[in-house]
């Protein structure tokens, strides 16, 4: 098991795991992390300890068998991303990983929830015994002029849904 944490996490280690993540992306499409922008920014957000960012990994004999990526903050890990190498899917080396990381989330992260974030992949029923939440949406941008438009954007949308919604229970319409 290999950890590593906020200012800990160089380029490398992202470009290592994004090569991974994009090779062996099961899901339709193409993985988010084969886009170049997204591992500059989490390059970027890696150096703000209050981020949290962290990267696990499980290798055996130097061979990468699983990966994952979160957020360690407050209590509660944000699982992001997670992958695994299929040729080794029968030893389920992703759940080894997250099983041996919680381990260590608990002990030296002081974690206390984890949180799987939205999806349905299979592995989350089996941590979470089916419990699920009220999903809410993090939009990670660069704090720069255009995405400062965009995030006034987003808030007016969200104030303006909160509006609505009160609106309709004070009319007692059904949603």
């Amino acid at each position: 098991l290999e950890m590593i944490r906020s200012l800990e996490i160089r380029v490398a280690d992202l470009e290592t795991i994004a090569e991974f993540h994009a090779t062996y992306f099961r899901k339709e499409g193409t993985s988010p992390l084969s886009n170049p922008a997204l591992i500059g920014m989490l390059g970027e957000i890696a150096k703000d300890l209050d981020v949290g960012l962290q990267l696990g990994a499980l290798v055996d004999q130097g061979e990468l068998l699983a990966i994952d990526i979160g957020f360690a903050r407050g209590g509660r890990y944000y699982g992001y991303l997670t992958g695994f190498h299929p040729d080794f899917q029968k030893f389920a080396p992703g759940k080894c990983l997250l099983l041996k990381r919680i381990d260590a989330w608990v002990k030296e992260d002081g974690i206390k929830v984890l949180d799987f974030l939205s999806g349905d992949e299979p592995y989350k029923t089996g941590f979470t015994l089916g419990d699920s939440y009220e999903v809410q949406t993090i939009h990670w941008m660069p704090n720069r002029m255009p995405n400062r438009a965009r995030r006034a954007t987003l808030v007016a949308k969200k104030f303006g849904k909160r509006v609505a919604k009160e609106a309709i229970s004070k009319l007692a319409l059904p949603r």
